[in-house]
């Protein structure tokens, strides 16, 4: 096979990786293991805590939650942390 095509095929990995990640909050792992940390968009937290997405700006703009940033324009939120900020166990 052609160093071109190997280079070009794990780009598309890591970028099918990255996808898999956002979307369902979780890394493709071996042997059916769950990853630790559920990462969540601000959609995904709004209907969890059965709010609008403005509230999850809100509860950010206040420091009540503490977002990870992926990119300049994406933020991901960690469950388990709003959780344990929020009191909601």
């Amino acid at each position: 096979m052609c160093l071109r095509k190997l280079v070009k095929h794990s780009a598309l990995a890591r970028k099918k990786l990255r996808r898999t990640i956002i979307y369902t909050g979780r890394k493709p792992t071996k042997k059916g293991r769950r990853m630790s940390k559920t990462l969540l968009t601000k959609k995904q937290v709004a209907e969890r805590l059965g709010s609008h997405p403005n509230t999850v700006d809100n509860y950010v703009k206040n420091g009540w939650i503490t977002p990870r940033r992926l990119s300049p324009r994406k933020l991901l939120y960690v469950w388990e942390e709003i959780e344990q900020h929020l009191d909601l166990s």
